[in-house]
């Protein structure tokens, strides 16, 4: 999910920064994640996932308030929900106490302590599906709980945000329901964040997780002492290698591929055995990185080896987002990548044997694709798949005013043909909001998983790195249900 940014590609990576981590194995952390999907059956036997990773935080002192959050690249707040949203959505999740927190301030939006009964600053942020109004709060977080560190590991995560402008202030607000510190340790800092007092049903109720912990650049942020990572990395909430300073402003995100394989995010650094041995990091400058999303160049795209003359004007972008799990294309550029990618389907493996490859050339690395990556049976009624050529239907894709819809991942039955099984990729058709470029694809799921990522927030020079990543065993196959 996200708007608009690109990347200059080519980036030469100096030679310390080529080298190897395991120098700087001090103060990182790694938190696990969870993977929630949630299946929506639709028409024509075909069940649609929403899906989403998220992980822990603490919040408050000195008793600390534990949350769970999704990690949202697309996204520039940390937001929690807030005792004071009394509403079925608030309710269904875990909620923050304000009053239960000696180190909580009410501040407004430029981080001034709000006098007690005054009127004070409120925010609504939009984001693809859904929103939520809240207040702010200064107060402890703390990322995760710190875990040891194993040897070799290196130093160093869609709800797309879309509207964040809409400030205005409130005085009334409803009472929290009834529900000596230690030094601040590692991992922890004071930090400005959202608490919301209402959160929308769509997609909040449907969700494990309580909050978001948005990973945007810090332009994303209202200001940047809001943009929580890019706060800890500057005040040094973990510590840094001499030899690496630098790599105290990165996080990266490492996806399984199967239910038995860890997902985490990693701050402070990247790990080293999720890189796949021979690979390695290539790195690409973020392209506007004054609008704060985390976007590259794509110099070609091909399909089944054939290169697209989508990109020849050099236009094409593509935004790396953990909230997203499919891959999101323009509607003027998906039936021409299910053309060239619809393919027989293996009676052994369905959609996951050989089959033609989706390559994005991003410069310093080409993205692949396998059919096991991309592809799901093609369902056929009346002579037409649904949701158009290979995209998902409209209610899955955008809502209302055009945006990029919740995460959805698809699953499938054939059930309702009985035909030569075809396969096509599973799409998600977007149409993108300024400031982000028409021509702008959304990498999601499918690459986070294929390809280890890391997130470099240097205030100057931001970047992503791509490395194979290593994963044990095989990718799940896709669940057929007849």
């Amino acid at each position: 999910m996200s708007p608009t940014a690109h990347i200059l590609v080519l980036f030469t990576l100096a030679a310390c920064h080529e080298a190897s981590f395991s120098d700087s194995a001090h103060g990182s952390f790694t938190i696990n994640l969870k993977r929630q999907q949630i299946p929506l059956h639709s028409e024509d036997g075909v069940v649609q996932h929403k899906s989403t990773y998220y992980g822990q935080i603490q919040v408050g002192s000195p008793k600390p308030q534990l949350l769970d959050v999704v990690f949202d690249t697309g996204s520039g707040h940390l937001v929690v929900p807030s005792a004071m949203c009394r509403s079925n959505t608030c309710r269904s999740h875990k909620r923050y106490r304000r009053k239960a927190s000696v180190t909580a301030e009410d501040i407004d939006l430029d981080g001034s302590v709000v006098a007690p009964n005054s009127a004070r600053d409120q925010i609504t942020i939009s984001y693809g599906t859904g929103e939520v109004t809240g207040i702010f709060v200064r107060d402890r977080i703390c990322i995760g709980q710190p875990t040891p560190q194993l040897p070799g590991e290196s130093r160093g995560s869609s709800l797309l945000q879309v509207e964040t402008n809409r400030l205005s202030q409130t005085k009334e607000l409803p009472a929290e329901e009834d529900v000596a510190l230690d030094p601040m340790p590692n991992g922890c800092l004071l930090a400005n964040m959202v608490v919301a007092i209402e959160m929308s049903a769509e997609p909040f109720g449907s969700f494990d997780f309580d909050g978001i912990f948005g990973l945007g650049l810090s332009s994303l942020s209202q200001t940047p002492d809001f943009n929580v990572f890019d706060l800890a990395a500057r005040v040094g909430a973990w510590s840094r290698s001499p030899s690496t300073p630098w790599s105290r402003n990165i996080f990266s995100v490492f996806l399984g591929v199967t239910d038995e394989e860890q997902s985490e995010i990693t701050f402070g650094g990247f790990r080293e055995e999720h890189v796949k041995p021979g690979s390695s990091f290539a790195w690409h400058e973020v392209r506007e990185a004054e609008h704060g999303y985390w976007q590259i160049d794509v110099l070609e795209i091909r399909a089944n080896g054939q290169v697209i003359d989508y990109c020849k004007d050099g236009s094409c972008r593509a935004v790396l987002d953990t909230g997203t799990s499919i891959l999101g294309v323009p509607s003027s550029l998906g039936p021409e990548l299910v053309d060239l990618l619809r393919h027989s389907s293996s009676s052994e493996m369905p959609c996951a044997g050989p089959g033609p490859v989706l390559e994005f050339d991003l410069g310093n690395v080409t993205v692949k694709l396998n059919p096991e990556d991309y592809a799901r049976p093609e369902v056929v009624t009346d002579g037409s798949y649904e949701g158009g050529p290979g995209g998902l239907s409209a209610r899955e894709k955008l809502d209302s005013s055009g945006q990029v819809a919740e995460s959805s991942t698809v699953a499938f039955a054939s059930s309702s043909v009985a035909r030569e099984q075809m396969c096509v990729p599973m799409l998600m058709h977007i149409e993108m909001p300024y400031p982000l470029h028409y021509k702008t694809v959304i990498l999601g799921e499918p690459v986070l998983q294929k390809y280890y990522t890391a997130f470099d927030m240097d205030r100057v020079t931001p970047r992503v790195g791509l490395a194979e990543a290593h994963h044990p065993k095989p990718r799940s196959p896709l669940r057929m249900f007849l």
